[in-house]
Order: structure tokens, then sequence, then C-alpha cells
């Protein structure tokens, strides 16, 4: 994902205003124009990223287990390199975020000049490295992802778990075909050091039916309907105030039913008013609800409340509100025979805490939606000692998942760390690959963990040099939950950009599933910023706004290594140089996915110095050389005489170094709206993330 600005104050010097960055010049370079692209490339899915494809055969180097920095290699050698680093783009490694304004200046040492952090540096060239010596991958934040799919292929996937049909009766008698709602209703409490959840009937409740109650008997025709009015508030999200006034969560209802039922009975608010009397159908009955695109009406089963005031109790639980067609509510009720609390497995609810983290994954600026809920419960606690309202699924009687609506989001069986070991299944525990044992590695399980034989200094900025400023954007992180981009298709067309004929997408939810690869943000040569919608305008909480140093800033800085053997710092070289190309180019900082931060980095000056005195030294590119030749004799041998610089990973590599490939590819967010949503589409339609081209061999 994109680097995200840190929170903070700013480090801009006193008196100086970054300079006001002329974007009439990104029209300048021969490309197409944004909406003629899209028109372009509108029946396939565009990324700023790619993959290069993971690879099965790791490489751990049979020196390994020798690495040390007290015993040094008879062939060892020690010394630095002088590094310059060109942008050719403009270029931000962020500093602190000025507090309120959403601005985010470049790092600069206290005091002195822009720089470049070590840190940055050493990992951008530690990535190219990863791939270009086949090491396992490793640094990935394990998360719990899920799947909410209600259209596509992967309907079925989801749909199944939460949903049969049968034949029910209605309240005519007559048998309808029937949708039924699996998921179970309960709450979810936290006593004596464990979680439980305590089983509960559930009935719905029409908009129609809390309006009446709202409104009283005697209400006039224009008085106030409010879950008429939220419902179709959202049509379209809010953009404006806090996450909890977006209309489609539910906190706003719970507050606009507190309040209303307050003004009508002339008391303060209070969470007891969910707590209610009602008359409710004498059991469950086919429903009828809308008609489809045939005009048949779909029927779905449950128990309706008819109306406020009876002799049944229960409380009301609001859920979400994903658009104007849905209109009902539920209401938890205490069945005639109490249910005894069931222990919530570990791992159940581990996964329902990652997935209510608000860390998880962003949408848009916004917290996600289900860790706004969770976060109102948590904090309000509505339902006081009964705890949380939730839905769950069982399998094999024991609680599987659970969720804070209906339809909730439905953990997948794999996590991205299980997808990857999926490919990886060759990796050795306890050994280092090539790049582990040059950069170092923290062993989890041992004590094994070796320290960097290479420090990067930072690249401080040569010259008088100042920000620019740039116009507002947003600042999108990819999700690796959008199976089309993120998890290998193995039902795709020999082309690769769509599902063959009646292909199912595989999701997380396969044992099998594996992850595409090194995601990457591809090289262009020119930079353009994500343009904001209407409704991105309006939000400023959402906006970020750089100021990056300009392009053709240079930098300078020394990386000093210890007790390499020749192979390792020929690798160094390498991943530097490119292994010599000069058209190649890294990405570096924030707002790679506009095409900021590419660089070009050239080896200056270099000292060498053999462990051994009597051993001359030889020239960084005799080393590098010696790195190639490894490589492909290593790679030979573990991959069946297949030669390293003719992989599918080593010409990918290459291929997203190419700012003239990336000049040809499509490599912008598709571009969403509140009425048009790309990402559902394209998913609908059976595509997939085109593979990245690859440079050409022998090039």
């Amino acid at each position: 994902m994109d680097d995200k600005p840190k929170q903070g104050r700013p480090h801009q010097g006193a008196g100086q205003r970054p300079r006001q960055h002329d974007n009439r010049q990104q029209g300048r370079n021969g490309h197409d124009s944004r909406s003629s692209r899209q028109e372009k490339f509108a029946g396939v899915i565009t990324a700023p990223y790619n993959f290069v494809p993971l690879s099965k055969w790791i490489l751990h180097p049979e020196w390994q287990a020798a690495v040390s920095h007290d015993l040094p290699f008879e062939d060892g050698l020690c010394g630095e390199l002088t590094i310059e680093i060109i942008a050719e783009t403009p270029i931000l490694i962020g500093s602190e975020k000025a507090a309120g304004s959403g601005a985010v200046h470049p790092y600069r040492l206290p005091g002195g000049p822009y720089a470049i952090p070590g840190a940055s540096l050493k990992g951008m060239v530690r990535n190219v490295l990863e791939i270009a010596t086949f090491g396992r991958m490793s640094a990935v934040d394990d998360q719990q992802l899920a799947l909410r799919d209600l259209s596509g292929p992967t309907k079925g996937d989801y749909q199944k778990k939460f949903a049969d049909t049968g034949s029910k009766m209605d309240r005519e008698g007559q048998r309808q075909k029937t949708f039924i709602a699996l998921p179970e209703t309960g709450w979810l409490k936290y006593a004596n050091g464990e979680w439980r959840l305590t089983p509960c009937e559930h009935a719905r409740v029409d908009h129609d039916v809390l309006d009446s109650l709202l409104r009283g008997k005697d209400a006039p025709e224009d008085a106030p309907r409010p879950f008429r009015q939220i419902r179709e508030s959202s049509r379209s999200e809010s953009q404006q105030g806090s996450d909890e006034a977006n209309p489609k969560l539910p906190i706003l209802k719970y507050q606009r039913f507190i309040d209303y039922a307050a003004k009508k009975q002339s008391k303060p608010p209070t969470w007891k008013f969910l707590h209610v009397r009602c008359e409710m159908e004498d059991q469950a009955y086919a429903q009828r609800h809308s008609a489809d695109k045939n005009g048949q009406h779909k029927h779905l089963y449950y128990r309706r409340v008819t109306q406020f005031g009876g002799t049944h109790t229960g409380h009301l639980v609001f859920t979400g509100q994903p658009g104007p067609k849905k209109h009902m509510e539920f209401l938890f009720y205490e069945g005639a025979q109490p249910r005894e609390p069931i222990t919530v497995p570990k791992e159940v609810m581990q996964a329902f805490l990652e997935l209510h983290n608000p860390s998880t994954e962003s949408n848009n600026g916004r917290r996600p939606p289900a860790s706004v809920v969770w976060d109102f419960h948590k904090r309000e606690r509505p339902y006081g000692d009964r705890g949380t309202p939730v839905f769950f699924l069982r399998e094999k009687g024991e609680i599987a998942s659970m969720g804070l609506a209906q339809m909730y989001r439905l953990p997948y069986k794999l996590s991205l760390g299980q997808a990857i070991r999926n490919t990886q299944k060759q990796a050795r525990q306890g050994e280092a690959d090539f790049c582990e044992a040059v950069f170092g590695h923290i062993a989890e399980e041992t004590d094994n963990g070796l320290r960097s034989r290479v420090s990067f200094s930072h690249a401080v900025a040569r010259g008088q040099v100042q920000p620019q400023f740039l116009p507002a954007t947003i600042l999108n992180g990819p999700k690796a939950s959008y199976f089309p981009n993120y998890i290998c298709q193995a039902q795709s067309s020999p082309q690769g950009d769509r599902l063959r004929e009646n292909g199912q997408y595989t999701t997380l939810m396969s044992e099998e599933a594996r992850v595409r690869g090194w995601k990457r943000y591809p090289v262009r040569g020119s930079h353009k910023l994500q343009d904001l919608t209407p409704d991105q305008q309006k939000n400023r909480d959402i906006q970020t706004q750089l100021n990056p140093l300009p392009a053709g800033t240079r930098f300078e800085a020394r990386i000093r290594f210890h007790n390499l053997l020749p192979e390792e710092l020929g690798a160094l070289v390498w991943a530097l140089n490119w292994g010599g190309g000069d058209r190649y180019r890294h990405s570096l900082g924030m707002g790679k996915p506009f095409g900021m931060g590419q660089v070009k980095l050239d080896i200056k000056s270099c000292r060498i110095v053999p462990n051994q005195q009597e051993r001359a030294a030889l020239t960084h590119e005799e080393y590098m050389a010696r790195f190639t030749a490894y490589m492909e004799a290593a790679h030979a041998a573990g991959r069946g005489g297949k030669s390293w610089c003719g992989s599918v990973e080593i010409r990918t590599l290459l291929a997203m170094a190419n700012p003239e490939i990336g000049k040809a590819q499509p490599l912008e967010h598709m571009s969403q709206s509140e009425r048009d949503n790309p990402f559902q589409q394209r998913k609908k339609d059976g595509l997939v993330l085109p593979n990245y081209p690859m440079e050409p061999e022998n090039t």
C-alpha cells in the first residue's frame, strides 16, 4: 500500500512557502488525457500497481549458515559506495503532517537540508533484491480479510453460507419459493475472561412501523418520517462531518430513534427506549418483497412485528443502510425457553476483532464502517449488560463466524500469509534466503536472527531546493481483499485479463488460493495526481496536499558494507543500478500511484577492502558479473536448467522499472463515483488485472 503520512507538526522552514506547481506541464508529456484513457480501457481492470509473480523456488545460499559479523569470510569484503540519486519526477518522503491542514512536507534533517532517510533507501533496494534473488515473501501484514459479494462470479461462495431456499407458507396459506436467512442472532459479551454469546430469537420491523411509533397515531400527514428520511438520504453517502453521521451506518438510526422517542414522551434521551413492547405475527411466514428484473416477486422467510404496544417485549436493533431499498430493522427477543451462553472460539473472536479494527482497511479516507459501528457499541453500550447484538453462523454445531449485520463480511478461510505459503512451500524454516543473509532478518521462533551487513546513510539533497505545492488529492490504499487483482485466478482466459467462460473466481475461501506476487508500482516517466470527485472536493478531512521536492533534485548517500562475499556485493550493485541497465528507474516515497518518486541511481565512487590484504579488489562491475553468474548457475540448478535473466520474474521486474514500457500502460486507479462503481462492475464481468508486460529477452 502507498505510504501514509504521519500525524504531527510540519517540518517546513520558517518563512519558506512551497512553490506553486504548474499542472499544465503534466499535459505536455504526449500521453492520452485521463478521460480518453479511461474510455480506451473501459473493458479492463486498471491499477497503478501490478505484480511480479511469486516463485515456488526459493534460493537459500550455501553460505547462509556461516554468515557472521564477527567471523570474517576469507574472501569477504568491506567498504563503502557513494551513490547519487536523481529525481526524474517530484519526490516526497513525508515528514510530519501539518495538524488540521492535510499537508505533507518533505523530510529534512533537523535545522538542515532536505533528505531521504536511510531506512527508505534500504527498503527500496531490499525489495528489488528480494525479488531478483528469489527470496521468500515475509514482510507482509498477515491480516484477516473478508468476503461480502452479492453479485458476480463469487456470489455463490457467499450466498450459500447466508441463505437457503425452500417452500414456505405465506400468510394466505399458499406455499412460496422462499429465501431463508441462515444467520442466528444473539448477544456478545465479555465475562470472566472470555467472550460469550447468548443466542436469542429475532423478528423484522418495517421502517413504516417504526415511523408510526415515533409520529404517533394522530400525527398529520406532513409530520417527519425519520426512518424514511434516512432511507432516502442513503442514496448518496454523506461526505460531511464525522463517520458516525453517515446515513449508511446504523448509528444515525440509533440517535434518531431515541431523540424522537424522547421528544414524544417529553423525557431525556436514553437507550432504554430501545426496549419496546409490540405485537408480532404468531410465526414466521414467507413475506412478499420487491420484484426482480423479470417481474417475479421474491419471498423472504421471517416473523414480522405488526405494531408497537402489546404483549411481546424485545430490543430494537439497527443495522446498516446500504441503499434506499432496505426498509427493515430487527427486534431481538427471548424465546419461550431461555438460552445458555456459548463460549466463542478464540479463532472466531480473533477474526471478528481483526475485521473490526480501524487499521484493517481504509475506505476513501474514512474509517472502515464495521469498525465505526463496533466502536459505537463498545463506547455507548446501548443495551447495557446484555452486550452487543450480533449475527452468527454455525458449522457442525460450533460458532464459525459472526458480524454486526445479518449479511456481514464473512472471514476468509485463509489469511494472506497462508496464501503466500501455498506458493512458497519450499521455504526452509530456520535458513536465510539470499536477501536475508545480506540485509538480516528477525527470527520469531528461534535465536538465529541476523543483523544487516549493509547500512545506508541519509541521502542529502544538494543545492538550494524548495518544495512544490500540488493540488489536493486522495491517497487511496489498494485493498488486498480485491481478489481479481491480488489472487491468482486459475480459471482465467489465455489472455489473462478475464475469467474464461463460466469460470469462477478463486478467493481466499479456497484452501489452494495463491497470491499474485510482489506488488510494485511501475514507473512511467511522468506523473499525474488523481482528480477529486465533486463530493471529495467538499470533504477536506479525506484530502491530502503533497509538497514534494521538484524533478531534477539530486541527493547523495553512502552505503557501507561489512564482510560481504563477492556475490553479495555484486547483488547489492545489481539492485542499485539494475544490472547496469541505464534505462531503468527505481520508485521511492509517497505518491507512487501517481508516478511520483521515480529516481535514477548512479554509483559515483566505491572503496572496497578485501578481508585478506593479499587479495586484490575488483571493480564493482566485476563483482556484479560474479553475482549474475552465480544466479544463472543457481537458477538453472533449482529450476530445471532455465535461465535466470530470461525468467518471467526478472523480465517482469525489469519491465516495471522501464518507463518506456510504463508509458503505454493504464497505470491509474479506476475512477469511482456514487453512481458508478467500476470495481464491482469489473467483478460482475469476471475481469482480472492483466499481467504486466515483460521486458524482451536479451535486452
